[in-house]
């Protein structure tokens, strides 16, 4: 059953009305012809309509993007309602799911949602949260992708597109933006014809804010991040039948980097009472553990920082071979350094551990694509895409413990001498370095069997290959004993060939409803567990395999009312064998093969153009994820080995986390008709909502998060053609306090937070986004 935070004063009918929602009478403004906006995609690599790709497929452009609240990529669920952006204390440690499984973070892991920029794919999937600017538009492809897309694709894959030279005409377009926690923002766009054939585009934002989290323990604000980006695209059409445009951009981001512990969902009086009690007999308060986020934090934060940098350049070589055949040749390479002292990270008043991390990726991805027209063969019947893919990446991680001067006291207090007499920073580090090459062919062909119906086949091959050494080093063996045990794996190897298959059926039931069933194969590269444990693991243990999907998809997609309406609706059976999961032992966070999962439902979206100028979309997934087989799965938080609370648990049939049964949204827009000198109105609001979940792989009632809902509100103005335009926004206007994700209780066993009959523990919550508002005003030229 599906528990939302709806209310009255959230209510999209209630904000339209209180904003001026246009009387009946205003219908005859508005134009007979007036249709829904065609959206192209090209998730099958030609130019298509959405409403022709036999795909489960979310797609907006740049505007429409902004205008419903979404500038960065972490926001894009709002508008895709299959897919789940969150993030953890580490500011690298992004995790993408689509239908309830994805990544699990910043490690040598690959994803299972793939990220595309402009073609080329990205191997560490948070850079593109670094590099959204001059936005042209987003696909959100849901389900396996491995086909046209690759390995990484499992679950889905997110492409973006920036806005390209244009030899048509000189523009400049200037953005200033101010708004809550002290943010500031001023993007600069400008686009510079060289001739008939060279066009240049330039793009550039700046962006502060001061942070949301105000700390009692030492009177600051934390969350404060500095962010530049900048990129540089030329476009020179050297014939009329091949274009080369070559782009280079660089982003940078300081800050530092906290996003902290708020509060704990679901602690009882018991584990607050055992955490006060534990923290008063050294003289402390205890942290924040209120069951509602708080924005007021009680914690030692430990001189946090965080310093990303990224930089990339791409050729993107587009020839027409033939008059019925593209070639197209995409290559990048891709620089991204993030380096990061995490606050301390066991979130009490105590001086007890922070943690450094490096992340480094140097990555290069070439991509040929063969791609003819639209029924270039057998008198229309047949089109033909064919490519060849290589990938390769060098990737660096590492992490340093660092002890806090209560590190030593507290916990070695029988050794405190011997301990605090060892090395307090990098008391304890991890070195892992990782080279990975991928190798891939593809084809699709489309055959029209029917004037009416046609059958899609597709296949790749793929080969990848990795290897990596892992150094432990543990100067100070006492402190971090907890933590880190020596460990050296100068050779690890894995390798794996595997193929991916596509077959649709699509049959146009009239020009405006396409019914279509799909079944698809992908899989993600398994690899190597690059974590630090407090327990050496053998080369077995740190290998893992890699994960398959099998999906099946049934859907309807259709247009009526003449244009003004869209329909789409997909229903979907997901199963991944050998699931990759991530769990934790007491102190780290280890990779596995968890067994097989099955994930289902249904994604619906929708628009309709009505009258007077009104505008509604929606979006909804329905979802029921859970585990077929998942026997050797780590015991709850809080178990201690006893026979009824073990270390390992069958959790067979068991629903998976962060799979919520419902996400979508619902938004309502009018715009008036024109007056003055072509000036127009747009108001917006859209309610977001998503239903309860868990927050833990463990099946652990703890970590269930309440479902919540939140209201963005928009009213712009704008001169004719966008010469100007003004906005004022707010996005969560009504405040609406939620988690979004949870850590155990690190070292719940010593704050006494631990049951060990029931293996319940303390879960420490991250917030949602806080109310925002603000103002934007945009200029063009």
């Amino acid at each position: 059953m599906m528990k939302l935070a709806w209310n009255g004063s959230g209510s999209v009918v209630a904000i339209m009305m209180a904003l001026g929602w246009p009387a009946a009478t205003n219908a005859q403004a508005i134009e007979a012809d007036a249709q829904l906006e065609e959206i192209v995609v090209t998730a099958q690599k030609r130019a298509e309509s959405i409403q022709d790709v036999p795909l489960s497929i979310v797609a907006a452009s740049g505007k429409a993007l902004e205008m419903s609240g979404v500038r960065s990529a972490g926001q894009l669920a709002k508008l895709a309602p299959s897919l789940k952006i969150d993030q953890s204390a580490g500011a690298s440690d992004l995790r993408i799911r689509i239908r309830g499984f994805g990544s699990p973070g910043a490690t040598a892991t690959d994803p299972a949602v793939a990220a595309y920029m402009n073609g080329s794919y990205l191997a560490r999937p948070g850079i593109l949260f670094t590099s959204f600017l001059d936005i042209a538009s987003v696909e959100v492809l849901s389900g396996p992708q491995g086909t046209l897309f690759g390995r990484n694709a499992s679950m889905g894959a997110i492409s973006v597109t920036t806005n390209a030279p244009s030899t048509g005409a000189t523009t400049a377009e200037v953005k200033a933006e101010a708004g809550s926690y002290g943010t500031f923002s001023g993007t600069v766009i400008a686009n510079i014809p060289a001739g008939e054939n060279v066009a240049l585009r330039f793009a550039g934002n700046a962006t502060h804010t001061d942070g949301i989290f105000h700390n009692r323990q030492d009177g600051k604000t934390y969350g404060k991040n500095n962010a530049y980006i900048g990129r540089l695209s030329l476009k020179w059409e050297a014939a009329p039948n091949l274009s080369v445009t070559l782009t280079g951009d660089a982003a940078k981001s300081d800050g530092d980097g906290v996003y902290t512990f708020t509060g704990a969902p679901n602690a009882t009086p018991g584990q607050v009472a055992a955490f006060t009690s534990l923290l008063a007999a050294f003289g402390r308060t205890p942290p924040v553990l209120t069951t509602s986020p708080s924005r007021n934090v009680n914690q030692v934060m430990g001189n946090p920082f965080l310093r990303d940098r990224n930089w990339g350049a791409a050729a993107n070589i587009d020839w027409q071979v033939s008059p019925i055949v593209n070639a197209r040749l995409i290559s990048s390479y891709r620089d991204w350094d993030n380096k990061q002292r995490v606050m301390d990270s066991i979130g009490t008043t105590l001086r007890l551990l922070n943690v450094y991390l490096e992340n480094r990726s140097q990555s290069q991805s070439h991509e040929l694509q063969l791609v003819s027209d639209k029924g270039a063969f057998l008198d229309g019947k047949l089109s033909l895409t064919a490519g060849a893919y290589y990938g390769r990446e060098k990737y660096h991680y590492g992490v340093a413990f660092n002890l806090g001067a209560d590190w030593c006291p507290i916990l070695f207090s029988a050794v405190a001498a011997a301990c605090s007499a060892g090395p307090q920073e990098r008391a304890g580090f991890l070195d892992f370095d990782q080279t990975s090459r991928s190798l891939a062919f593809y084809t699709q062909a489309n055959y029209r069997i029917l004037p009416a119906l046609e059958l899609a086949l597709g296949a790749r091959y793929t080969w990848d290959r990795k290897s990596a050494s892992l150094l432990t080093t543990v100067p100070n063996a006492i402190g971090v004993a907890p933590l880190a045990r020596p460990e050296s794996h100068p050779n690890l190897r894995f390798k794996d060939d595997r193929p991916s298959f596509r077959a649709s059926l699509s049959w146009d039931v009239t020009d405006q409803v396409m019914v279509f069933g799909t079944f698809s194969t992908g899989y993600k590269s398994g690899g190597f567990n690059s974590g630090i444990t407090n327990a050496p693991l053998t080369p077995a243990l740190r290998t893992f395999a890699s994960e398959t999907v099998k999906d099946w998809q049934l859907g309807v997609k259709s247009k009526f009312l003449d244009g003004r309406a869209r329909f789409n609706a997909t229903l979907f059976r997901t199963t991944l064998d050998n699931f990759q999961d991530r769990s934790f032992n007491g102190t780290a966070f280890i990779i596995r093969n968890s067994g097989d999962v099955r994930s289902q439902g249904v994604d619906l979206d929708g628009e309709v153009v009505g009258p007077a100028g009104l505008h509604l979309s929606f979006g909804a997934t329905y979802l029921d994820a859970k585990y077929v087989d998942n026997s050797n799965a780590p015991g709850r938080e809080g178990c201690t080995g006893t026979p009824t609370c073990p270390l390992v648990q069958d959790l067979s049939g068991a629903p998976v986390p962060y799979a919520s049964d419902w996400q979508g949204y619902v938004g309502v827009g009018w715009t008036s008709p024109a007056f003055g000198d072509g000036h127009k109105v747009t108001v917006r609001a859209t309610q977001n909502f998503t239903s309860s979940f868990l927050s833990s792989n463990t099946n652990n009632p703890s970590s269930k998060l309440a479902g919540y809902s939140t209201t963005d509100v928009l009213l712009s103005v704008a001169a004719d053609q966008d010469r100007w335009r003004l906005d004022l926004f707010g996005t969560n206007i009504f405040d609406k306090r939620y988690f979004v994700s949870t850590t155990a209780q690190i070292l719940g066993a010593l704050f006494g937070v631990n049951d060990p009959a029931t293996g319940a523990t303390l879960y420490r919550g991250f917030t949602g986004d806080p109310a925002r508002y603000g103002v934007r005003i945009a200029l063009k030229y």
